[in-house]
Parts: C-alpha cells; structure tokens; sequence
C-alpha cells in the first residue's frame, strides 16, 4: 500500500520501500462487497505517508473494517 501510492504521489518516477506500517483490524467481513479508499496523507522530498480503509458496503451502509497507515521512503 505504501509503496502503491508512494509511486502515484511521486508520479511514477520513484521506486520505494516501506519503512512503517501500521494497522488496525476493527471488524470481521460478512461477504462484501467491499470498498478500499487510500489518501497520501504527507509528503516531502523523502517520505510519504499514506492512510488506507476498508470498507464493506452492503445494505447501502460503510462499515469500517481495517484502517492503516504506512511510510515509505524513496529509494532514488
């Protein structure tokens, strides 16, 4: 996830690696469907620091499943 959205913040011109990661598990799935948003949440010439969430989506309602941030640092 880190290095996904490292690479679209940096517009495809950097590779990296994760360094941290962080996540927190808040509900079991009950069959989906299932949504996934990931958002750069800081960025500077090295780092970028990215939040992803599940969701599941049935019955019309979000329901919070998994939220993570993560940190990865380019490699060039």
């Amino acid at each position: 996830m880190a290095n996904h959205l490292a690479g679209l913040a940096a517009g495809g011109e950097h590779r990296s690696r994760c360094v941290f990661a962080d996540m927190h598990y808040l509900a079991p799935g009950r069959g989906g469907p299932f949504r996934v948003d990931g958002e750069v949440l800081a960025r500077t010439d090295h780092l970028v620091t990215s939040r992803a969430r599940i969701f599941e989506t049935a019955g019309g309602a979000d329901r919070l499943l998994q939220t993570a941030t993560a940190t990865a640092a380019y490699l060039d």
